[in-house]
């Protein structure tokens, strides 16, 4: 692992956000994110996030998740156990449609799924209580 990505880890041990921009996610990036318990807000940029693995469930505080311009082809499933999502951002991807569970995003209040290859508004959406601001 990089050395100035082992440093963004290590200082997000000690706060609540963690911010990654261009970074090859490899599993061993995951693996320590995913220690990262207390987290509330993460941030990837431009990045190749490779498999997001199942123990992402692991982020029980997230609030917060912008997964921005990575070339996402589809949304991982794993992210639909993550209920304490308030905010999320997959803007700019390659995602054409939200999965089923994404109904399981409970508290989700805001939603950025623009600049993605989303062809009409996921019918989905209308099972989510809190959702008040969506960006298509």
């Amino acid at each position: 692992m990089k050395k100035d990505i082992q440093e963004q880890i290590n200082k997000a041990k000690s706060s609540k956000s963690l911010s990654l921009n261009d970074t090859q996610m490899t599993d061993e990036i995951w693996q320590e994110i995913v220690k990262l318990t207390h987290l509330e807000y993460l941030y990837i940029y431009r990045s190749d996030i490779g498999v997001i693995p199942d123990d992402v469930v692991l982020l029980s505080n997230l609030k917060n998740l912008t997964i921005y311009e990575c070339n996402l082809n589809n949304f991982p499933i794993a992210l639909t156990k993550l209920a304490t999502i308030e905010d999320l951002d997959i803007a700019d991807n390659q995602i054409a449609n939200l999965p089923d569970d994404f109904k399981n995003l409970i508290n989700l209040k805001d939603l950025d799924i623009s600049g993605n290859p989303i062809r009409k508004v996921p019918e989905i959406l209308v099972q989510l209580p809190k959702l008040n601001d969506l960006d298509l």
